[in-house]
């Protein structure tokens, strides 16, 4: 029995001589298997535990099959300094996506490669903490450092292309054998959870990334086709005055913590004592991320036929009221437009223009405001301006606000949201909704200012909303059909003044019988032209939520 036991030992530790090339790929791919993976495995066994002896065969089995996948693809590359130098770069990478998977429960697919690209730098150092790091360097750096430093003896090169085609084509006849007694689950597993392949780890980046650069691609070629047909325009203006509609574009607020929509905490002070306000209680988002909703509502599709190729080769909603001779303006202050303001006038918040409102490299929403009465001035004739917000973007939270909006504590004060409470997340994330109010309070207050010279009005509305841990997710970004209804509804509230009311005949009564009506981002597009006296090919009357409201002038 010992000279057994000391030939299996021996034996062992000479196969990373006699097979350098297959034991570098063991090592690698039980590093990604194993430790980059954690979510998937507690996923998995969450949502098919084993009931019996058989069915616990499923899970060795199915770490088979992601072991000999990875390994296989380090073997497939064409020599050492590649399948080392790919082996590093996986790790690294699977690293990285742990650390965002594990700690706030997304799902990486294409749309969330998309809001990567589209993130910009000051979003993205954002995100870097403490944790962060940790994983890196324990799941990246360490592994990765072992990997590069490990030897890999000479063989012939006979014995090296043997050696790998072995390795493939025998752990796919085993890998086979163990898959035949559980095929049942492995359908269960490609069939009804497919949430989990969203999990699997770099797989699932690099089938994302594939699909997104494949999606790019097609997109950059197309051609910008003209949506609108005529566009034609009311000619009647009340009292002579034009329009100025401020359309206010929140970022990351969820409707169940506006306290003008329930929420049991005073996170609306201000708008609810503002008059002429309405607000809409049943709104739905066109996506879970900017990336998606932001092109979405301003493209005149629906949700079900959206896609972000298709938007882009088209005429969007602000090419309509240029067309229509209404004045744009597009103010930022957050990671950009995603293409949409690309042919009107723009303005990027920054803090060179209003020190006192920025914070390090973030400003408050409040600078949106700053040069606004200026720019109105300087044009004559209706004007539209959108208002982009950095609202509640998390997961630094604490940095949306000024200090004075701190009134909900504890707060949690690090992008690292497993170090703090759920309580903590809560507070911190409900100031910024209160300083939210503070914002749309002061752009209402600008518009009465000037509702002697103009018909005014404000449309808000936010783009996505956000999970604070429930169910353990975090942030936003989850495939649609698997979001959570705190990430797809959000918060709209129209507010017009006395002009604005009388210009189109409306009554506030019939307006607020439209509150609880369930609405979406679809209906974006349509309310804004609308309000605009703006009628295209695309108009659809039913889609402008105050239309039944007003007096008929547009889709007659």
């Amino acid at each position: 029995m010992l000279f057994s036991l000391t030939s299996v030992l021996h034996a062992v530790k000479s196969l990373p001589s006699r097979y350098p090339d297959i034991s570098f790929s063991s090592v690698a791919a039980c590093v990604l298997a194993l430790l980059c993976n954690w979510q998937f495995w507690r996923s998995a066994t969450n949502a098919m535990p084993a009931t019996s002896m058989s069915s616990t065969a499923f899970f060795p089995a199915l770490f088979l099959l992601i072991f000999w996948v990875h390994a296989s693809l380090l073997l497939l590359m064409p020599g050492r300094v590649a399948m080392r130098s790919v082996a590093v770069a996986l790790i690294a990478i699977a690293a990285t996506c742990a650390y965002f998977v594990d700690s706030f429960g997304i799902v990486i697919d294409r749309d969330m490669v998309r809001n990567v690209v589209q993130t910009d730098a000051t979003e993205a150092l954002g995100l870097f903490n403490v944790r962060l790091a940790g994983y890196v360097l324990l799941l990246g750096v360490f592994p990765a450092w072992f990997l590069w430093r490990m030897p890999l003896t000479q063989v012939s090169p006979r014995c090296h292309i043997t050696q790998r085609f072995v390795f493939i084509v025998g752990g796919a006849i085993l890998i086979t054998a163990a898959m035949l007694p559980n095929t049942g689950r492995f359908a269960a597993l490609v069939r009804e959870h497919k949430p989990l392949r969203y999990l699997i780890n770099p797989g699932n980046l690099m089938y994302a990334s594939w699909r997104y650069l494949r999606h790019e691609a097609v997109s950059q070629s197309a051609q910008l086709v003209d949506v609108d047909g005529a566009v034609s325009r009311l000619s009647d203006i009340a009292g002579g005055k034009p329009l100025l509609v401020l359309l206010v574009v929140g970022e990351t607020a969820r409707a169940a913590d506006f306290q003008l929509l329930g929420h049991s905490r005073a996170t609306n002070p201000r708008l609810g004592a503002v008059e002429n306000l309405y607000r809409f209680n049943q709104v739905t988002s066109c996506g879970t991320a900017t990336a998606i909703s932001l092109p979405c509502m301003f493209s005149g599709l629906e949700r079900d036929g959206f896609d972000v190729t298709r938007a882009a080769s088209r005429t969007n909603l602000l090419d309509a009221l240029v067309k229509a001779g209404v004045d744009v303006e597009w103010r930022d202050n957050n990671s950009g437009c995603k293409g949409i303001c690309a042919r009107v006038p723009t303005i990027n918040m920054n803090p060179a223009m209003a020190p006192k409102l920025c914070s390090e490299d973030y400003c408050y929403d409040e600078i949106l405001l700053e040069g606004l009465t200026a720019s109105v001035a300087s044009r004559s004739g209706d004007q539209f301006v959108v208002l982009h917000q950095i609202g509640s973007h998390g997961p630094a939270y604490w940095r949306r606000y000024p200090a004075a909006f701190e009134q909900f504590k504890p707060t949690c004060r690090t992008s690292n949201l497993g170090a703090c409470s759920l309580e903590e997340i809560h507070n911190t994330y409900d100031n910024t909704i209160l300083y939210t109010d503070y914002v749309l309070s002061r752009a209402i207050g600008f518009l009465q200012d000037l509702s002697g010279q103009y018909d005014t009005a404000l449309l808000y509305v936010s783009d996505h909303g956000e999970s604070l841990g429930e169910k353990g997710v975090f942030l936003h970004g989850a495939p649609y059909l698997l979001a959570p209804d705190n990430q797809t509804r959000v918060p709209m509230i129209l507010w017009m003044s006395d002009g604005f009311h009388r210009r189109n005949a409306i009554e506030p009564s019939c307006i607020r019988t439209l509150q609880d009506r369930p609405l979406s981002h679809d209906n974006v597009y349509h309310t804004v032209l609308g309000t605009m006296g703006v009628k295209n090919a695309l108009y659809n009357p039913a889609r402008d939520i105050i239309a039944t409201c007003r007096q008929s002038k547009i889709g007659s």
